[in-house]
């Protein structure tokens, strides 16, 4: 059974920062559909990501891939934040990192 650790939890927050970077720069590039299914792709023309945009941020299911075509990384997407299992692969296709991901909320009461 896999256990995550603090450098687990480290390297998913700089992973998804390179990826919301990655795609707001490709997004200038390429024609986006800002509520909707898209594309992603490196400069060769492989793709780099896809999935589901709403109001021009991630949501919903979505799948990054190496410059190759292997799958990087699959997981769901909740108002714009991680949410429930993300899935992580090396560049040989195996998995690697398997994240549980809660997202908490809180309340300030004054």
């Amino acid at each position: 059974m896999y256990q995550q650790n603090d450098g687990d939890e480290l390297t998913m927050k700089k992973f998804f920062i390179i990826l919301s970077f990655f795609i707001a720069v490709n997004a200038e590039a390429q024609e986006v559909n800002p509520n909707g299914y898209n594309k992603f792709y490196y400069p060769d023309g492989s793709i780099s990501s896809e999935g589901t945009l709403k109001n021009g941020q991630p949501d919903g299911f979505w799948k990054t891939y190496y410059p190759d075509g292997v799958l990087k990384s699959a997981g769901r997407r909740t108002n714009f934040q991680l949410d429930s299992l993300w899935l992580f692969f090396d560049e040989k296709a195996t998995r690697q990192t398997l994240s549980t991901i809660i997202t908490v909320k809180k309340t300030v009461t004054r």
